[in-house]
């Protein structure tokens, strides 16, 4: 009986951590498909995407359409500060 209960647990968290990866890309891609649409080269916009998303990932953060736009937000802020520093 403690076996079943077992094998129905890690099934669950198996599907809680599936859920929350399928969340992660879709972040990746939303937040990937704006920059592509601004110039970026699919990889630079994937490589920046990540390099956002990544640390709100771990800290918790899960819906997608959040971490897409404060991974954008982080982004366009940078770029702001590299256009300022090159005036």
């Amino acid at each position: 009986m403690g076996s079943e209960t077992d094998t129905c647990s890690r099934i669950e968290a198996m599907n809680c951590l599936e859920e929350a990866f399928v969340q992660y890309h879709r972040a990746i891609d939303i937040a990937a498909g704006y920059l592509v649409h601004k110039g970026y080269s699919e990889r630079r916009a994937r490589d920046e995407a990540k390099k956002r998303i990544v640390p709100l990932f771990n800290n918790g953060e899960r819906r997608p359409l959040r971490l897409a736009n404060l991974a954008i937000s982080g982004i366009e802020r940078q770029e702001q500060i590299n256009c300022q520093r090159r005036r």
